[in-house]
């Protein structure tokens, strides 16, 4: 018999139970945090110095559900928490990453502070079923347990290949939940393109992706199935299949452009300064002109040269749930008290983290929902403030 149990050990499972009190269970099919784990390319993008306002709008159409928990828990509450665990931080851009640590580290150092707090952690133990008696019934592969209270932080389905699974939508369901329909979110661009083949690995610098009135700017990466990277991840929070969206691969304007090619040797000669050899080497070879003396070049090759570098033209296609971070959708919050992340249907349910209909862009924004509303929910259990930590 628990006062608590937590299913699902990713960020918000974690979170929560760090900071509860009382004999609790954090319960996980697979190994805890394994998405954050590899967060960021493991770097682990925690957070962002985006003030209140903005940090709300951030999660549009739903912000407005966090104002009252960021008031309990938000970036500085977060920040000293990692650094309670001997970890430390840099900003980057606005945003906060680990310093001199990775994903591994933080998943690892979460674990042993749960477990010195004498938090039952079981790992490798699939729930497979939940009812709701006196008490709720929580019946996994291994065991049956008691708890007074029930958490599902079962995350949603970004990355099966990490175990995302319906589960927590299912459990959800069985207790009169309703879901909106959950989406991919912050997910590559599964594009096919001539221009791009042969650079699976290419990373290219402070590149600029227009849509409409929308301007994007960072570290673009060339994958096997299509384009990747900071900046396609946000941009794919804003744009649709099927839309048209222009990429600067040299981040540079036409006037600009036109007068550093007029100086160069060659168009060849002038984008090897700025762009990774393989990616000159390709394009070359695919437009031959590239190599040519400028003042042999015609005006059509020039203004060609610059929609190929500076404006070039793909048509959306985004990846799915297998290659997305982050998943749109899940519990209606309409179902969901913001004060507590407390069910309306069910006394004693709660529901934290990516499992919520709760979706930010790229730039530590779900990290720290997932953290907030698991420590939000922790100060529901029969809690432990964080000041006392």
């Amino acid at each position: 018999m628990y006062n608590a149990i937590i299913v699902g050990a990713g960020t918000s499972g974690l979170a929560c139970a760090c900071f509860c009190k009382g004999k609790t269970l954090l319960i996980d099919k697979q190994s805890a945090g394994k998405k954050l784990s590899i967060a960021g390319n493991e770097r682990v993008n925690l957070t962002n110095l985006a003030e209140l306002n903005e940090f709300l709008k951030a999660y549009t159409p739903n912000g407005e559900f966090l104002r009252d928990a960021f008031k309990i828990f938000f970036r500085d509450d977060l920040i000293k928490f990692i650094k309670t665990l001997n970890l430390d931080i840099q900003i980057e851009n606005n945003k906060i990453f680990l310093k001199n640590s990775n994903g591994k580290i933080l998943v690892n150092k979460l674990k042993n502070f749960i477990l010195d707090r004498n938090i039952h952690l079981h790992e490798n133990e699939k729930v497979i079923k939940i009812e709701k008696k006196e008490t709720f019934l929580v019946h996994t592969s291994k065991n049956l347990y008691r708890s007074k209270n029930l958490v599902i932080a079962t995350g949603g389905l970004a990355r099966k290949k990490l175990g995302a699974s319906a589960d927590g939508y299912m459990f959800a369901k069985s207790f009169g939940h309703t879901i909106v329909a959950p989406k991919p979110f912050e997910t590559p661009f599964c594009v096919k393109d001539n221009l791009f083949d042969n650079l699976s690995g290419v990373s290219l610098e402070n590149v600029e992706i227009k849509y409409k009135n929308r301007l994007f700017r960072d570290n673009l990466l060339f994958t096997h199935f299509g384009l990747s990277g900071p900046v396609i991840l946000e941009a794919s929070c804003f744009v649709k299949n099927g839309d048209l969206i222009s990429i600067n691969f040299l981040g540079k304007d036409k006037g600009v452009f036109l007068n550093e090619i007029e100086k160069a040797k060659s168009i060849k000669s002038f984008i090897k300064y700025y762009l990774p050899r393989r990616f000159v080497d390709n394009i070359s070879k695919k437009f031959p002109f590239i190599e040519k003396n400028t003042n042999e070049l015609s005006k059509k090759n020039i203004n060609l040269a610059f929609e190929l570098l500076c404006n070039y033209k793909i048509n959306v296609k985004l990846c799915g749930f297998d290659r997305a971070f982050v998943t749109k959708g899940g519990i209606n919050l309409k179902e969901i008290d913001p004060k507590s992340c407390s069910s309306k249907l069910v006394d004693n349910l709660f529901f934290c983290g990516e499992i919520l209909d709760i979706a930010g862009p790229i730039g530590g924004f779900n990290i720290q929902a997932a953290f907030t509303t698991g420590y939000l929910v922790s100060q529901k259990l029969g809690n432990l403030p964080f000041t006392n930590i």
